[in-house]
C-alpha cells in the first residue's frame, strides 16, 4: 500500500474487530509501515505524502490506534498470570499491542520531522488538534523498562516538542522523559535522546527550568547521562556516530543552561588526543590534567578526578571558580590534592567511545 489516502481510510475503517471501533494491530501495523516507508527518505515528494495523510485524517486515525491499544493492553494484561508466561493468545496479543505502540509512535515522530520549520501547517495543525504529545506520554508510561519502545517515544517528544509546548508542558512530559534517563534499562542511546529532550525544554524559559531542576529532578538524570559508559553500537541503527561525544555535550550544555553557568563551551581536546574540551566538569569526572606551569608543570598529563565541584556537583566550586582534583595517575604522584580552573583539564574519553 502506497498511497497515503488508502492508508488512511484503512486506518478509519469501522469493522467491529479488536480493538473497539478501530481496525486490528495487524491491519494498523500494516499502515504505519506502509506510511513510514513512504515518507522515509525526506524528499519533496514524501512531504507532500505527510500532508495529504494528515488532511485526510490519518495523524488523528493513528493517535485513536494509539489511545485504544493502550486501554485493551490494561484489559489483556489483567489475563496473564506473572507466574506463568509461556506463550498463549493472550501473550502474543500483547506483544503485538507492544509493536503497535513502538512503530505508531515512530510514525508520529517521522511526521512531525517532515513538518518541522513550518513545512506543512496542515501537518503540524492536525498533530496539535490529536492531542499527539499525550497519546506518547501515555504510550511511554505502558513499558518504561523497554528500551526500543521508550527510545521511540522519547524521539517523537523531540520532534513534537516545538510544535506543541503547551501540552507537552501540561501532560507532565519532562517527568517521564527524567523517569526514562533514571531506568536501570537507559542505554547510551535512550540517554542520548532524553538529554536532547531535556536541552530543549530548558529552551522554554525561566519557570521551566525553575521546574525541570527543583521539580523535576533534571540535573541528576543529566549526570547519569554524562557518566553512562560508551557503546560504540549506539546510533547505527540511525546513521549517527560518536554518540558518547555528543551526549556529554548535549546534556552538559543543558546542565549549564539549567544551573545558569554561563560561557558553556564543550568540544576536541587540543593537542591531548583522546578527550574532549569542556568549560564545565561534573563530580567525580576523570580529566587529563594540561597546560600547567610553574611548580605544577610536572602534572601535566597526569589522570585525575574531579573532587570538588559546585551546586549539585556541576560546574566549579563558588568560592574558587576552580575545581578540587586528586591525581589518580601515575602512582607516584597520587593522592595529590589540587584546584584549577576547567581551563587546565580535559575530559577523558573513554577508548570505546573514539
Amino acid at each position: 500500500m502506497k498511497d497515503p489516502l488508502a492508508i488512511s481510510r484503512a486506518l478509519l475503517a469501522r469493522p467491529g474487530d479488536w480493538p473497539p471501533a478501530a481496525p486490528n494491530a495487524i491491519t494498523a501495523l500494516a499502515c504505519f509501515h506502509s506510511m513510514l516507508e513512504i515518507i522515509s527518505d525526506g524528499s519533496a515528494e514524501a512531504a507532500e505524502h505527510c500532508e495529504a495523510f494528515a488532511a485526510a485524517g490519518g495523524i488523528r486515525a493513528v493517535v485513536q490506534q494509539l489511545e485504544e491499544t493502550a486501554l485493551e493492553v490494561g484489559r489483556k494484561a489483567k489475563q496473564i498470570d506473572p507466574a506463568n508466561l509461556e506463550m498463549n493468545c493472550v501473550l502474543q496479543s500483547l506483544l503485538m499491542l507492544a509493536d503497535v505502540q513502538t512503530v505508531g509512535c515512530t510514525l508520529l515522530s517521522n511526521l512531525a520531522a517532515a513538518s518541522a520549520g513550518g513545512r506543512s501547517r496542515v501537518v503540524e495543525d492536525e498533530l496539535r488538534i490529536s492531542q499527539t504529545v499525550g497519546a506518547v506520554v501515555r504510550s511511554l508510561m505502558l513499558y518504561p523498562e523497554n528500551p526500543e519502545h521508550v527510545e521511540a517515544g522519547l524521539a517523537a517528544l523531540l520532534q513534537l516538542l516545538p510544535l506543541d509546548t503547551k501540552a507537552f508542558l501540561a501532560v507532565g512530559a519532562p517527568s517521564v522523559v527524567i523517569a526514562a534517563m533514571v531506568s536501570p534499562a537507559a542505554r547510551p542511546w535512550l540517554l542520548y535522546l532524553g538529554a536532547r529532550v531535556l536541552a530543549a525544554t530548558a529552551q522554554l524559559g525561566p519557570e521551566a527550568r525553575e521546574a525541570l531542576v527543583h521539580k523535576e529532578g533534571a540535573v541528576p538524570a543529566l549526570v547519569r547521562a554524562v557518566r553512562a559508559p560508551p557503546d560504540p553500537t549506539a546510533g547505527a541503527e540511525w546513521g549517527v556516530s560518536n554518540v558518547w561525544a555528543k551526549l556529554q555535550l548535549v546534556a552538559r550544555t543543558a546542565m549549564a543552561t539549567l544551573l545558569g553557568l554561563e560561557g558553556f563551551r564543550c568540544g576536541s581536546g587540543r593537542a591531548v588526543v583522546g578527550t574532549l574540551e569542556c568549560s564545565h566538569f561534573v563530580l567525580h569526572d576523570p580529566v587529563v590534567l594540561v597546560e600547567l606551569e610553574g611548580e605544577r608543570r610536572e602534572l601535566n598529563g597526569c589522570v585525575a578526578l574531579v573532587v570538588g565541584a559546585g551546586e549539585h556537583g556541576v560546574g566549579p566550586q563558588p568560592a574558587t571558580s576552580q575545581y578540587g582534583m586528586r591525581v589518580e595517575h601515575p602512582p607516584d604522584k597520587r593522592g595529590q590534592i589540587i584546584e584549577l580552573p576547567a581551563a587546565n583539564l580535559r575530559l577523558m574519553a573513554p577508548p570505546d567511545s573514539y
